[in-house]
């Protein structure tokens, strides 16, 4: 009888020990959410990266360890989601708030002009401000939308479709007829007399040929 007594207190013992576990996560799990929550997390956040809020919740709050706060985590995880996005849009990985590509609207080949204004140079396709197609590049060459010859690019050279030399990049300023066009940082573009500039994102030897082709005047 006694030890019939003893398994029956175990069993009791047991299954409250595990509602007690139950009932303790789902608190944890309660005020997780509700701090995440607080601090800017949003649902769509919550649902994907639960399990990873609530470890952090409990090594900062239940295992001693101070850990990483639930406001930094955010932080981390809003980083995080820019980068994918930055990935996905095909611009630089690198997270740069001082660059236009820190913006998933500035994606690669975005020209930004001085007055705010956006052209772009993307899958072969030069489109003005207003998103209209005003040239094309196809194998290695420039052509407007009448398919007329623009020009072309060899190393660091932009030629025009006579053979001409319109301009050369070195050592970051790009040169014209012997003068210096353009001073290169970056991705911004700053004209010798600081007059004028621009940024194209993802700046190479393509896009910056599609802008001196088609935008510079």
């Amino acid at each position: 009888m006694k030890k019939l007594l003893l398994l029956s207190a175990l069993l009791i013992f047991a299954c409250s020990s595990e509602l007690y576990s139950q009932n303790a996560l789902i608190n944890i799990e309660n005020e997780a959410y509700k701090e995440f929550r607080k601090n800017g997390g949003t649902n769509d956040q919550w649902i994907d990266y639960k399990s990873e809020i609530i470890q952090r919740y409990k090594a900062k709050y239940y295992s001693g360890n101070q850990g990483q706060s639930t406001k930094d985590a955010l932080k981390s995880l809003n980083k995080y989601q820019k980068q994918m996005q930055m990935r996905r849009n095909g611009t630089n990985h690198q997270y740069n708030p001082n660059s236009p590509k820190y913006n998933p609207k500035y994606t690669k080949g975005t020209i930004t002009f001085s007055n705010g204004q956006n052209a772009s140079f993307k899958h072969g396709q030069v489109s003005n401000w207003m998103g209209k197609a005003i040239g094309y590049f196809n194998k290695g060459t420039f052509f407007d939308s009448y398919q007329s010859c623009i020009g072309f690019v060899r190393g660091n050279n932009i030629y025009n479709c006579n053979g001409n030399v319109i301009a050369t990049v070195q050592n970051g300023y790009v040169y014209s007829q012997g003068y210096v066009l353009y001073t290169i940082s970056g991705d911004r573009l700053t004209s010798s007399n600081n007059y004028n500039s621009v940024e194209i994102s993802g700046i190479d030897m393509n896009s910056l040929a599609a802008y001196l082709l088609f935008f510079h005047r």
